[in-house]
Formats: structure tokens, sequence, C-alpha cells
């Protein structure tokens, strides 16, 4: 049975060490909270941490707030933690992160999200970030973004990536590219494909670019092309060959004509074939521009 603590004796009950796991905490006030000891914090059950009002949580300590268990942290309500200062929030630990549900994340303010560390951001489980509201992914920096995992970005689903910006784009590493699924990438927008640099187009893997629409193999920057490999040229459909602009197949180099396929040259038109024979016919070819080691930008 629950015993019903009136809030004059709560003081008293705290500094008695009274608390118990059948104490109603429901009545504590925030100069109660911050009364509780390290170990009492530690004892609440999350029965009892999920009853104590948002201004009461006002009362707890960034001490305090670092040691609570993950099944505490999973017990506190959205509204509990939407109403954790940044401070409080910025305190807590990437493992007490880690045990944040998708509807728990997507109930922090934009100025929460805004204090996130990147080990907080890295140790969101993917279930999370599956579940993240696109909007507030929209609100994460450009520096918070790269920090997320390969499998993170695998757990992305395709209404998310909608919400990358441009500047999100081109902060990934090479290594986060490679990661995104064949039925993520083909949902990049003209603009996020163009906002690509040349060693994130290096990092498309083949399957990454037999993927891509006609319209996003178009918007690749013509300055990044010649980072295209053979094999990555190997792998375009004809269709994708020619959806490449002239200025896209005047940018190759040796190593991307190397890859083009007898079926593939077929199908260029008589422009792009008179940018291709302009650039076999020219002495000063250039090397494969890719071979250079791949780093993560």
């Amino acid at each position: 049975m629950v015993t019903s603590v009136t809030a004059s004796t709560l003081s008293t009950l705290i500094a008695n060490s009274g608390l118990t796991t059948s104490t109603d905490v429901s009545g504590f006030n925030s100069a109660h909270v911050a009364s509780l000891s390290a170990a009492q914090v530690q004892s609440l059950t999350t029965a009892q941490l999920a009853s104590i009002s948002t201004l009461a949580l006002e009362g707890m300590q960034t001490g305090k707030m670092r040691i609570l268990s993950t099944a505490q942290v999973a017990s506190l309500t959205n509204t509990q933690l939407a109403s954790l200062s940044t401070t409080q929030i910025r305190s807590m630990t990437a493992t007490q992160m880690a045990a944040l549900s998708s509807s728990q994340l997507n109930s922090m303010t934009q100025a929460q999200l805004g204090v996130l560390r990147n080990d907080h951001i890295a140790s969101l489980a993917t279930s999370a970030i599956a579940g993240f509201d696109g909007t507030s992914l929209q609100d994460l920096s450009t520096g918070q973004i790269r920090s997320l995992t390969s499998n993170q970005i695998m757990s992305l689903v395709e209404s998310q990536i909608a919400y990358l910006s441009t500047a999100h784009i081109a902060r990934l590493t090479n290594t986060q590219i490679a990661a995104f699924e064949t039925t993520d990438i083909d949902n990049f927008s003209a603009e996020q494909m163009a906002a690509l640099t040349g060693g994130q187009v290096r990092s498309l893997t083949t399957a990454q670019v037999a993927a891509l629409t006609t319209l996003q193999v178009a918007s690749i920057e013509t300055v990044d092309i010649p980072r295209l490999s053979s094999a990555q040229v190997a792998a375009m459909s004809t269709a994708q060959i020619q959806s490449l602009t002239v200025r896209q197949i005047g940018a190759f180099g040796a190593n991307q004509t190397r890859g083009l396929s007898s079926a593939q040259i077929a199908v260029l038109s008589e422009g792009q074939l008179e940018a291709l024979s302009t650039l076999v016919d020219s002495p000063n070819t250039r090397a494969d521009d890719g071979a250079t080691e791949l780093h993560d930008e």
C-alpha cells in the first residue's frame, strides 16, 4: 500500500532517510527533489520518478541527473523530458541517451536538441533514430548529423531523407554516405545530390550508383564527375548514361571512359559522343582523379 505523505512532512521524511519504494512522491516540489541524496535518487522506482511533477524536476541537480539509471531515464514521461533544462539535458550521459525511445526523443524541444553532444547523438538507439520526427532531424546541426554512426544512417527511413539539408549532406563523411541504403539514396533530391562533394561521390557504392534516378545522375556536379571510378560508371544503366549532360561527359577522365561498355556508348547522343570523342582525341586526357586515397571529408 502506498503511503501518502503531505508536502509539509516531506522535508522531514527526506532528512530522516525515510524515503521508501512505497512512498508517494507526487507531492514533491523542487526543493524536496533538490534535497534528495544521490542514494535516494537512485532508489526511486520508475513509477515514483514518473509521478514527480515537471516543476519539481527543476530541482534535480546535474550531478544527480547523471546517476539516473537507464530504466529511470526510460520511465520519464514525454512531458517530463520536455520540461528539463538544457543544462540538465546536456549533463546526461551517452548511456542514458541510449535509453531514450523515439517518442521521448520527439518530445524534446529545439533548444534541448541543440545542446546534445556528439556522443549523445552517436549513442541514440537505431529504433529511436528510425522514429525520429523529420522536423526534429532537420533541427540537428551539421556536426550532430556528422556524428551519426553507420548503423544509425542505415536505420533512417525514406521519409526522413527530405529533412536532411544540403548543408547536412555536404558534411556527411564518406563512410556515412556509403552506409545509406539504396532505397534512401534514390530519395535524395537533385539539390541534395548536387551538394555531394567529390569524395562523397567517389564513396558511393556501385549498388547505390545503380539505384540513382536519371535526374539524380544529371544532378551530380560536373566538377565531381572525375571522381567517379570506372566501376561506378560501369554500374550505370544505359538510361543513366543517357541522362548525363554533355558537360558531365566532357568532364570524364581516362578512368571514367574505361568504365563505359559498348552498350552504354551505343546509347550516347550526338552531343555526348562529340564530347567523348574530344576527350579521347585529346593528348592531355585526364588520368583518374579518383585514384587518390579516399578520406572522409
